[in-house]
């Protein structure tokens, strides 16, 4: 009888938390834009200093001149994005300077809770 009890909560807490799960993606939106450093004191100019690269480990997105931080978890995808994006595997010497970005998430106050990052 307890075990089945066991198999029971535990069935429920997968189900609980794959519910969760699929409204917290249901509700999540995509936004497209430059992605620059998150130290840059002015994100929304376009010099060069403000680019995000390989050194780069914290990360804001610029979407039509409003600028969204990321959370730590976005900061670590878009880390792993970057180091995986097609034009430096082919030449790491001569990476594109800027860099856009597809990020899928949700925005909590001045923070966008970053699900995913695809680089372009």
């Amino acid at each position: 009888m307890t075990q089945k009890k066991g198999d029971y909560m535990r069935r429920l807490f997968i189900l609980a938390a794959s519910a969760a799960l699929l409204s917290t993606l249901a509700f999540a939106e995509t936004w497209t834009g430059r992605l620059v450093d998150g130290k840059c004191a002015n994100p929304d100019k376009s010099a060069k200093e403000c680019d995000a690269g390989s050194s780069t480990t914290s990360f804001i997105l610029v979407v039509q001149g409003k600028a969204y931080a990321f959370d730590q978890a976005g900061n670590k995808l878009a880390v792993e994005a970057i180091k995986n994006r097609a034009d430096r595997a082919a030449d790491p010497n001569n990476p594109k300077s800027q860099i856009n970005a597809k990020v899928t998430g949700n925005v909590e106050g001045d923070t966008l809770k970053v699900a995913s990052v695809e680089v372009e």
